[in-house]
């Protein structure tokens, strides 16, 4: 819910900063950046992040485009949309549903 991670930025939340109103291939956005920390026990890990930047369209709140970072500001991907669609979500259950895949082991846990 990216609206979702908007209103975070704007209440403060220290791992989602609301970055500058800008534009991206003509498409007003927000930049939304969420910082990813590392989860190790290891102390050498301590302040380690990526940084996930979303830029958002003003409008209608879909991703334009998203960047991932080293903590250090290195780019290390991105993807850029060039068609995205919502879906209602009367119809996100129906649309999404799959079947098994034939032949797939099913590897839950406790199966």
């Amino acid at each position: 819910d990216l609206r979702g991670v908007l209103e975070r930025a704007r209440s403060g939340d220290a791992d989602v900063r609301h970055g500058d109103e800008t534009s991206v291939r003509g498409h007003d956005v927000y930049e939304l950046s969420i910082v990813e920390r590392a989860r190790l026990s290891d102390e050498r890990a301590d302040g380690l992040a990526m940084v996930h930047t979303l830029y958002v369209d003003r409008d209608d709140f879909l991703p334009v485009r998203v960047e991932h970072r080293t903590a250090g500001g290195a780019v290390w991907g991105s993807v850029d949309f060039a068609t995205v669609e919502r879906l209602p979500a009367a119809e996100a259950g129906r649309e999404l549903e799959m079947s098994p895949h034939p032949g797939a082991q099913d590897m839950s846990p406790g199966r």
